[in-house]
């Protein structure tokens, strides 16, 4: 086992007279080019990600609007409100909680 030189005098290690293992140096390069990679996936893993949340909600955003033609509701200040209580009624026998939850967040950003 190799332990930390602090490059002064005194005991090595811990209060409790333990030395603190270290990995050798040759680990080092291996250990960085191990790190940049994971780092490399994560940012890849990232931009998928994002291109396929936004997709998504491009498409919610479409069918919500889709859904509007459907849903036989009278002109009216509460119009918008009873559109989205359907909406949320139908979501929620989907039995899919986060799908209805991301549809009625969609439904409240959009602009109609």
């Amino acid at each position: 086992m190799q332990s930390i030189d602090l490059g002064y005098s005194g005991s090595r290690g811990t209060s409790l007279g333990e030395e603190i293992p270290t990995k050798p140096m040759s680990n080092c390069p291996d250990r960085l080019a191990t790190e940049f990679r994971r780092e490399r996936s994560i940012r890849r893993t990232v931009t998928v990600l994002e291109a396929k949340r936004k997709r998504v909600r491009d498409e919610l955003q479409q069918v919500i609007q889709h859904l509007a033609l459907l849903v036989p509701v009278s002109a009216g200040p509460e119009a918008k409100e009873i559109y989205a209580q359907i909406v949320q009624d139908a979501a929620q026998r989907l039995g899919d909680d986060a799908f209805a939850q991301l549809l009625l967040q969609i439904l409240q950003e959009s602009p109609k």
